[in-house]
């Protein structure tokens, strides 16, 4: 249910395949590699084969989570990179490719599809800053007698 609502509906994880050909998904915590496995199946479901489609970045501080993880997704053949280190320092110990990542070809794949997002940032315009106008016409007492109002309807005040 929760990758079901992360990934989206089968019509937006469509689109974004045809805009970039596959999603890329960050499991910071990935323990045993649960959500990793309920994202596979939500693709699954959708009709999208995730051996092609999807690469997984994960990442645990435990060591054993990590060898969990990186069996999990070998078995089931997701191609993926699972770290043994820390999300927040970025302190990395070991580092670890699945079969489906080697055999894909996912280090070219990625390689490849990195300038090309650089490159879209780097042209998309800088959005501009929102001004927001303040109604400074409003005289005080208004607000006064509006808060008077409520309190005499029953609303509690907070000053």
């Amino acid at each position: 249910m929760m990758a079901e609502m992360i990934l989206g509906d089968e019509a937006t994880l469509k689109a974004q395949l045809q805009t970039r050909g596959f999603l890329t998904l960050q499991e910071p915590a990935s323990g045993a590699g649960g959500m990793i496995i309920a994202a596979a199946h939500v693709l699954a479901d959708a009709g999208i084969n995730y051996q092609q489609a999807l690469h997984v970045t994960a990442i645990d501080v435990d060591r054993r989570c990590a060898h969990m993880t990186f069996l999990q997704l070998a078995l089931l053949h997701i191609p993926a990179v699972v770290i043994q280190g820390n999300a927040l320092t970025l302190e990395t110990v070991e580092t670890w490719c699945t079969p489906a990542h080697i055999l894909g070809g996912w280090s070219r794949r990625l390689r490849r599809q990195q300038p090309v997002s650089d490159a879209e940032q780097l042209l998309m315009p800088q959005p501009k800053p929102i001004q927001q106008k303040h109604n400074t016409d409003v005289p005080e007492q208004h607000v006064e007698q509006a808060i008077s109002k409520g309190i005499q309807e029953g609303q509690m005040s907070l000053f």
